[in-house]
């Protein structure tokens, strides 16, 4: 497979134009390739470690990189999103895993610059707002690589700020397992600078998911070390046998294993502190080894075992020698880091350059549109002024004309003044007569506010927009008003046999001054139904439409 990979890699430089007319090859490759990173994620997922893996991640990062330089010459042909989907995604995954394959080996710097490389294609490639959940995972795994990365090399401020920008993307996400690692990485760094804060995340951490026991059991040991180091070594000792017990995972179990150790040489406890420092003395973690064989040192030395000192003193000098190219490359991962912030700055300064130009050219624009607005305004106010002087003046010549006229309609307006004065006397002499009526006594017969005051009429004034009347009740308001009014209905029914008992009805209500709209309601149909009942009656009795509320009155009255 390695053969096979060198040689597309080279394949693809010499014959760039081959290379895209077998499109389906490359796109065989990347799935081939996109097949085996999902093994190395189940890996991941199952609490291994990927180092194994790191030939499989070359070959694919010489694949993936020498696509991308192809592409970045100007005469391609093809667009990368042609023969692959999310390539670039990819991309930076084949880094990041790399930089993870490589910490295991304990290559960091090396390692730095595949998870900088990966950070530097999704910054490059993906906009903040629009990744998607893989997107946005890949990201936060990049910050919490880096930041883990520096706080083993002691770098805890640059650890804690990358660990932060994964903490942002971490409640984008919205999974609770991610979110609690995060604050638990935040809170192991801290604890260098910052132990209110370190325990405020950690608090926080349990918080946002409590039924992750793995990271309960990483707060428990700094609990533990807290109390150890107050003098309370009973309760630290409980913690630390307690989630001995329960502890799965082989380095979480030997980093205990370490730390009980340390606590019981110190508490001059030897063979308990022999017992679990040589379990952790296993690890596969070369951190783990360095201080448990530093530890065993001091316990067989001041036990006078020369033997074992000797043995484990070898293991300390041959670590620590090869500290002395750590510390090196722990100065060296400054600078690169350096190097990525300054890269960062210079491009936000670009940025922020080609944001300046934009606000300068839009306040050029918004002063010119401002300029062209203000000229526009003032030829329409000065347009506005002389139209209002135009039709001052037209006001002005109305006014004369309309005084040229009243005059003449003076004398007109008295004469209409006379009729109507000729009208009022009429109706004062109608009234008159009504009164004269009233007082002979003939109320008596028809007595309209013995009507009002009727069942019928006063079930009906109580219930205008109720239940509509039943025809015993409209048959009751046609007898009522018979009874009260002098037999005024029957009367006008004779006069007009035209008219039905529900016309003669309408005639009853009107009496009461009932409107259309509630005379509706009674009989339960639409206003243009009683609309068109008045207009009927209206005709079969020969009124105008405004006098026929007045029919009947002028009958009794």
């Amino acid at each position: 497979m390695r053969k096979i990979v060198v040689f597309i890699y080279a394949f693809l430089f010499a014959l760039q134009s081959s290379l895209f007319s077998k499109e389906n090859d490359v796109m065989s490759y990347l799935a081939e390739y996109d097949s085996l990173f999902q093994a190395v994620e189940n890996d991941l997922r199952r609490n291994k470690n990927i180092q194994d893996a790191s030939d499989l991640l070359e070959e694919s990062l010489m694949f993936y990189d020498s696509i991308s330089e192809i592409f970045d010459e100007k005469n391609q042909n093809l667009s990368i999103e042609s023969i692959s989907d999310n390539f670039y995604y990819k991309w930076a995954r084949a880094n990041f895993y790399m930089a993870e394959a490589l910490i295991g080996k304990g290559e960091v710097l090396n390692a730095s610059k595949h998870y900088f490389k990966a950070l530097e294609i999704m910054n490059q490639y993906y906009k903040e707002s629009e990744m998607d959940i893989d997107e946005r995972m890949l990201l936060n795994n990049i910050y919490i690589g880096l930041g883990v990365m520096y706080r083993s090399q002691t770098h805890i401020r640059v650890s804690i700020d990358f660990l932060q920008e994964a903490l942002k993307q971490a409640e984008k996400i919205g999974n609770d397992n991610v979110l609690s690692q995060n604050l638990k990485m935040l809170g192991m760094s801290y604890m260098f600078v910052d132990m209110d804060s370190s325990l405020y995340y950690f608090d926080e951490c349990v918080k946002a998911c409590p039924s992750n026991y793995l990271n309960k059991i990483d707060i428990d040991k700094v609990v533990a070390n807290l109390l150890y180091d107050k003098g309370e070594t009973d309760s630290a000792y409980a913690i630390m046998r307690r989630n001995l017990k329960i502890i799965e995972h082989d380095e979480v179990r030997e980093s205990y294993y370490c730390n009980y150790g340390d606590m019981l040489y110190n508490d001059q406890k030897y063979d308990s502190a022999i017992y679990y420092l040589e379990k952790s003395f296993e690890s596969n973690n070369q951190f783990i080894k360095l201080y448990s064989s530093a530890t065993l040192t001091s316990i067989y030395d001041s036990l006078g075992n020369e033997e074992k000192r000797n043995f484990y003193n070898s293991f300390v000098s041959k670590l620590a020698y090869d500290r002395v190219d750590t510390e090196i490359d722990r100065m060296e991962l400054y600078y690169v880091y350096k190097s990525y912030s300054d890269k960062q700055k210079s491009i936000k300064k670009s940025k922020d350059k080609k944001i300046i130009k934009l606000i300068v050219l839009l306040v050029i624009v918004v002063v010119i549109a401002v300029v062209i607005i203000t000229k526009h305004r003032f030829k329409r106010k000065n347009s506005e002024f002389h139209s209002i002087l135009d039709d001052k003046e037209k006001e002005i010549r109305d006014a004369k004309f309309r005084y040229s006229i009243v005059e003449g309609k003076v004398k007109k307006q008295n004469t209409e003044l006379q009729k109507q004065k000729d009208i009022i006397k009429e109706q004062e002499k109608e009234i008159s007569e009504i009164k004269d009526k009233l007082e002979k006594g003939k109320v008596e017969s028809y007595n309209l506010e013995l009507f009002y005051k009727s069942e019928i009429c006063t079930k009906i004034l109580r219930n205008i927009y109720g239940n509509p009347l039943s025809q015993e009740d409209f048959m009751m308001l046609l007898k009522t008003a018979n009874q009260y009014l002098d037999n005024v209905i029957n009367e006008v029914s004779e006069k007009y046999p035209k008219l039905k008992n529900e016309d003669l009805c309408y005639l009853c209500l009107t009496i009461l001054n009932l409107k259309d709209k509630q005379i509706s309601s009674l009989f339960g149909v639409t206003y243009s139904t009683i609309n068109a009942r008045r207009k009927k009656i209206c005709s079969v009795l020969d009124v105008a439409n405004e006098e026929l509320d007045k029919f009947i009155l002028k009958k009794i009255l």
